[in-house]
């Protein structure tokens, strides 16, 4: 028997043996892609794009068969050793619950022959998936080469476009292998289900060898919570059947195992027609599909093993273990959404790596510029996910595995880009709250006359729940300006929109126009059981910027946010529509600028306009 937790990580090194061929894929597909003259009069005609391309695949081919064999070598020994460690394992603790110790397997003819057998099966597959990866790159690498040349060609779309797609497409797809019923996975999938499965099948049939030593016809099946389930399919529903005791040949009672007087007398009552119940241990695969059904137990990507069960030396924590369902179903649904978000992470990594060849070997400066964009956006997305995920994590008490979300050849340096690529992003964003400024009055100086008036006060009419909540958030606001006033720093408070209570409070920051919440200031708004409302002052007097609408839509129970000038105006949103994805709006929107001769500060600042005019929220200027 093999543990969940082993069979977990067994396959982490063989993955990310192979995960080296993912990412030089990317590499390779991107500097090819790169290489590619399709602007100007370097554009050229279909022939001659034709013999580039035919030439371009060929060694893109050759040179993958290449790292191909390479990789495999180098994972061969891995295998071996994987396989051999799982035995020695199973068979200790296949033994364990009964004081015995375990043989030797390499002195014992079966287990090596099973071992064997299931290495060489895992290996032939393994192979036969990966070649499919020759195939599946260079289809992808003409595919989106194809279609930039024609969009070029026709004038559908720029230079800059369909190449900043085309890296996209080759980083987020990267290697695939194609199974022989046309299903495709990505080649890191593909990989450790084919290992976890080979090494969890060579467990199991080493237990049938080992319940033939001990002279036993019984197993017990291991549980654990987060168990697959299905509504639908008794075999698929591995919640069902886990931790249970059956037979491996045929139907089975405890009572026909024991010799004891109560066995005796069950024994007896089944003769006169009386059942008993707990005494029937069902068939094995009947209940789980083992050996023949590859949904069931020890198919594919299941965890759950078998050991040897004897009635006679049985323990209570060996017969028919139970979990919590409801519990159990609710682990499974979480586990699937952090190997969900992990995978996001790992996709985005990749996309980073593949940017970054083409920003290097990028020869159109405007192109260049833009792929640059890119990479610092995409960064910033990586450092989002990643906080998502951390936070996720903690929300439900889960063990974070950075294992899966590293990517080969994401090291130490493409980490350092990536954090100064979001820093970019960020810095970029500053800077266009500080273009919004130029059209205000140019002073961070209060004007205390308007904000000590009545007509301010009025101004904060309906912005809580009741008038004294509209008070309290009128004197904070007023604390604000007064704490910032002749700089240009920013504060910000989030308050309960039911009771004023303020829960978090931020003035710390010494960035100039923005501010910064700490990571427990984040969890914490996060996790607040209420809606809020977002106060901070615009030392320019500029209305909400970018950055305060994204950072409104990310925050799930913020209801509305009050932007308070240095000059007395009031800006108010509230309602924003979450299920707009905001971001790739403003990107759309930039290009489409930029494309018409607008520098990037100019295009950021119209973009934004066209967001204001969407209707994606609710604006007010008081």
């Amino acid at each position: 028997m093999l543990t969940p937790e082993y069979l977990w990580s067994a396959a982490d090194v063989v993955v990310n043996t192979y995960d080296e061929m993912n990412n030089w894929a990317i590499r390779d597909m991107a500097e090819r892609i790169m290489t590619a003259e399709l602007y100007g009069d370097k554009l050229p005609g279909t022939a001659r794009y034709r013999a580039w391309m035919m030439n371009q695949s060929g060694m893109h081919y050759e040179d993958m068969s290449k790292k191909l064999a390479e990789i495999t070598k180098k994972a061969e020994p891995d295998i071996m050793k994987l396989f051999i460690e799982a035995g020695l394992t199973s068979v200790a603790n296949d033994y364990a619950p009964f004081g015995m110790d375990p043989y030797d397997i390499t002195k014992d003819k079966v287990a090596t022959q099973i071992l064997e057998s299931v290495y060489k099966k895992t290996k032939g597959e393994l192979h036969n998936y990966t070649r499919t990866t020759l195939d599946q790159s260079n289809k992808l690498f003409v595919d989106v080469l194809d279609k930039a040349f024609y969009e070029v060609s026709t004038g559908m779309r720029s230079y800059n476009e369909v190449i900043q797609e085309a890296i996209e497409t080759v980083s987020k797809e990267g290697c695939t292998v194609k199974y022989p019923s046309g299903h495709v996975d990505k080649q890191e999938v593909a990989v450790r289900r084919g290992l976890m499965t080979g090494v969890n099948q060579a467990a199991a049939e080493l237990c049938l060898h080992n319940c033939e030593v001990l002279g036993t016809d019984y197993v017990i099946v291991d549980a654990h919570e987060g168990a697959r389930y299905s509504e639908t399919d008794k075999i698929a529903n591995h919640l069902g059947w886990q931790g249970g005791v059956y037979k491996i040949h045929g139907v089975g009672t405890y009572s026909n195992e024991k010799k004891d007087i109560i066995s005796k007398i069950i024994k007896f009552l089944h003769k006169i027609g009386i059942h008993v119940k707990n005494d029937t241990i069902p068939n094995l695969e009947e209940e789980t599909g083992y050996p023949s059904n590859p949904l069931g137990l020890c198919g594919y990507n299941c965890r759950h093993c078998i050991s040897p069960f004897l009635p006679q030396y049985e323990k209570a924590e060996y017969k028919n273990i139970k979990v919590d369902q409801e519990k159990s179903k609710r682990e499974y649904d979480l586990m699937q959404k952090q190997r969900a978000k992990e995978r996001s992470i790992r996709d985005t990594r990749r996309e980073l790596i593949g940017l970054d060849v083409a920003i290097e070997n990028c020869k159109d400066e405007e192109t260049k510029f833009n792929l640059q964009m890119n990479y610092d956006k995409i960064a910033k997305k990586l450092e989002r996910q990643t906080d998502a995920y951390n936070k996720f994590c903690d929300e439900n008490n889960l063990t974070r595995d950075y294992n899966r979300m590293q990517t080969a050849k994401f090291d130490r340096d493409q980490a350092y880009k990536a954090t100064r690529g979001a820093k970019r992003y960020d810095a970029v964003d500053v800077q266009e709250h500080k273009v919004q400024h130029l059209k205000g009055d140019n002073r961070n100086i209060v004007n205390t006359r308007v904000v000590n008036s009545k007509n301010y006060t009025e101004k904060f009419d309906g912005v809580g729940s009741n008038k004294k909540v509209d008070n309290i958030i009128k004197n904070r606001t007023l604390d604000i300006l007064d704490e910032r006033n002749g700089t240009n720093l920013e504060s910000v408070s989030y308050m309960d929109i039911r009771t004023g209570k303020e829960i978090v409070y931020n003035n710390t920051t010494d960035l100039e126009f923005g501010v910064k919440l700490t990571e427990d200031e984040k969890r914490y708004i996060s996790n607040y059981d209420g809606n809020l409302i977002a106060i901070h002052n615009h030392p320019q007097s500029s209305r909400p910027s970018y950055g305060d609408i994204i950072t409104m839509q990310d925050q799930k129970n913020v209801e509305k946010i009050i932007v308070a000038a240095h000059n007395g105006k009031v800006y108010i949103i509230s309602n924003i529509d979450r299920t707009v994805n905001l971001e790739t709006m403003y990107e759309k929107e930039i290009t489409f600028y930029k494309k018409n001769g607008f520098d990037i500060a100019l295009a950021k600042k119209k973009a934004l306009d066209a967001i204001y005019e969407k209707g994606v929220f609710e604006y007010e200027e008081r």
